[in-house]
């Protein structure tokens, strides 16, 4: 049994087909959608949408920032904000934002720690997500 999924962001059309299961994080915390799940709606916070397509055994997964997840006992849809495919994800770039960021925590004067930490957060999850698919694909 297997259930429609539909993902979109502000700028693009992210993904739309079957799968199996669902795995994000919303404003109440981790949750997982199967097949007949009840209906319900949730705020999606910063971190990631894992889902496992009908036929694929391997994992699929993005980075998201804000948005809304509808889940409904036939399907989900996710409308975010900022929706980016880990095929997207450049592990180098991150692990230099997160560097940068840091040392710039350590200055003395006028810092925006706020920046600095959401830059250390967005670039965290961002890896955390390579990181479980690369685990997940091992198996």
């Amino acid at each position: 049994m297997s259930m429609d999924l539909t993902i979109v962001s502000t700028e693009r059309s992210i993904y739309k087909g079957k799968v199996d299961a669902v795995f994000a994080t919303g404003s109440e915390g981790a949750f997982e959608i199967r097949p007949g799940h009840s209906h319900f709606l949730t705020r999606i916070e910063t971190g990631h949408i894992y889902y496992d397509e009908v036929g694929n055994t391997k994992r699929q997964g993005l980075f998201v920032e804000g948005g809304l997840l509808e889940a409904s006992p036939k399907g989900v849809i996710a409308v975010l904000d900022t929706a980016i495919l880990s095929s997207e994800i450049d592990m180098e770039k991150e692990l230099a934002v997160i560097s940068k960021a840091q040392e710039i925590l350590k200055q003395s004067g006028h810092i925006d720690y706020s920046a600095a930490l959401s830059d250390i957060k967005a670039s965290t999850s961002k890896l955390a997500i390579l990181r479980e698919l690369l685990k997940s694909r091992k198996q």
